[in-house]
Parts: C-alpha cells; structure tokens; sequence
C-alpha cells in the first residue's frame, strides 16, 4: 500500500557540523565557558548547529516555535558508562543518568537557553530524517515554525564491532507550512521497501543534500519501509 502526505511543507535554514576526528568538539561558541562544559561531545554539536535559531534574527519565540530533538542512540557513550558502573553500585552517578537520558540534550537546551516553549526528542531508528518530518508536519498545525535538530554521537569502543565508523554530527533545519502548488513544497510517499534495518549512525547525513535543496528527490529505505521525499513538480 502506498501512502501520501497531505501537509506540503518547505525546508530551510540547514546548519551541519561533523566532528573530523574522533578528538573534536564542536565550538558552541556562543555559550558560556561554565555551559559548555557542561555538555557532552554530542551536546555541543547539537548546540553549534542551533546558534542561529538562538541569536540574531531567527531566534525562537515560545509562542510561535517549537523544537524538535531527533537521536537514534543518543550519547552512547554516556550510556556505555554507566552500564560499566552498574557492576558497581556505588559508582553509579544519579547526574549522569540525567544527562544520559534520550532527551537530556533538549533539557539542556532549555535550561541553558531559557526557552519556554515546546521542546520534544524522539528516537525513530534509521527512519529518523523522515519520521522527524513527519513529525514536523503535524506540530505545523499548532506552530508557525518547528526548528529540528536531528544528531548522533561517536560510537565508544564497546559498540565497534557492531557498528560502522561514526563520528559525532549535527544537522539543524526549520520547517515551515508551504502552498500545495509552490516550488518548494516537499511531500513524501511511503510504500512497502525491501532493506533490513542496519546501525549505520551517519545514515541521516544522506539526506543533507535533499534538506539543503541541493537536490530535489530523496529516497530512504530504512527498516522494510521506504519512504520517498520529493519537492515541487519532482517526482
């Protein structure tokens, strides 16, 4: 069966950071030296690609705005810490499980920010990119505009030999309601797909140059479901 969506949207304002060495953090320049440390690798990352929704002329308002925090794994490697610490039950540390957690980048982000409005995270496995749209799409009917952060962190050394060699990443993009007919307009259509589901952390960098407008197609196969973005008269 093929479905197709009914709430055309436009993409803009696309920002990625890609970590280049296992070694890199992002700069999340524009927060305090004490915030900064207070974020993981992952963290930052998910904050230097939000600095212009947080400055300048795009800066969120709570009333308009909603954010949406997308993450297949989350900070593994905090995670892979504390599993190791529960052979030691003293060792287990209750501040890093709250920064462990799927949407502690997004409390963060409201903590550090001050934001007031919506701010959700979800997890969607490889079908991140296209679920987050879809979300995006439905928050439209409430928000003027929802501004998506979609980001994964390094795999540590526990998970390498099941997953393919990562580095951490972040991609920010907002999302806006489109006319039907416009040339910007993107829609997607989903059917039946055929490829297994594998734990490829970069998988959602292959939708940048879709997202960026680069090109106007798009196909994800992710987890025996496919799903087809196009924008404008692409077909």
């Amino acid at each position: 069966m093929t479905t197709t969506s009914a709430f055309p949207v436009s993409i803009g304002g696309v920002r990625l950071w890609r970590a280049a060495s296992p070694d890199d953090k992002a700069p999340a320049e524009f927060l305090k030296p004490r915030d900064r440390r207070r974020l993981s690798a992952l963290g930052r990352a998910a904050f230097t690609v939000l600095e212009p929704f947080m400055t300048g002329a795009e800066v969120l308002e709570a009333d308009k705005d909603a954010v949406l925090f997308v993450s297949r794994f989350g900070d593994q490697a905090l995670t892979a810490g504390l599993l190791d610490d529960m052979r030691d039950p003293d060792g287990l540390s209750p501040t890093a499980f709250s920064t462990s957690v799927h949407n502690a980048v997004g409390g963060l982000f409201t903590i550090l920010t001050g934001f007031q409005g919506h701010v959700s995270a979800m997890g969607a496995g490889e079908a991140g990119v296209s679920a987050a749209l879809v979300e995006a799409a439905s928050l439209l009917t409430e928000f003027e505009r929802v501004v998506l952060c979609v980001y994964d962190a390094e795999s540590p050394e526990v998970f390498r030999g099941t997953h393919p060699e990562n580095r951490t990443f972040a991609v920010a993009l907002e999302v806006r309601r489109a006319d039907a007919g416009s040339a910007e307009a993107v829609r997607f259509t989903v059917e039946p797909g055929l490829l297994p589901a594998t734990n490829d952390v970069m998988r959602p960098l292959k939708a940048v140059p879709f997202l960026t407008g680069e090109t106007d197609r798009w196909v994800e196969d992710a987890e025996g479901v496919r799903t087809v973005w196009t924008r404008g008269s692409a077909r």
